[in-house]
């Protein structure tokens, strides 16, 4: 596809008009090297992050909040917990923040 094609048409043929809403929830990655950098959902206005490992080790999850309801998860090197985030987001079956906060184990919830 043409450049210009895909600026105009990011998701493809089927992707909706302006004005038309999304079905879903987004996610992105990125390689970076030997480290991949997920993302999924959607964290405007969030109030706070609840993170989990070591940013610094780049094994780490970023849970975004707003309230207690967690909106969107930034992941790297922690696949288990970004999968069942996404499952449990999808499903409407995300349990509270305080809940992750306090060491949820979502991939458990997830195969539940």
């Amino acid at each position: 596809m043409a450049p210009r094609a895909a600026a105009r048409h990011p998701c493809g043929p089927g992707h909706p008009r302006p004005g038309r809403r999304l079905r879903g929830r987004a996610v992105l990655w990125s390689n970076q090297g030997d480290k991949r950098l997920d993302y999924g959902g959607y964290a405007k206005g969030f109030d706070r992050i609840i993170l989990q490992g070591d940013p610094d080790a780049l094994d780490f999850i970023a849970y975004y909040a707003t309230g207690d309801r967690v909106t969107a998860a930034c992941s790297i090197g922690r696949n288990p917990a970004f999968t069942a985030f996404l499952h449990l987001l999808g499903l409407g079956r995300l349990p509270p923040a305080a809940a992750i906060e306090a060491g949820a184990d979502l991939p458990a919830l997830a195969r539940a």
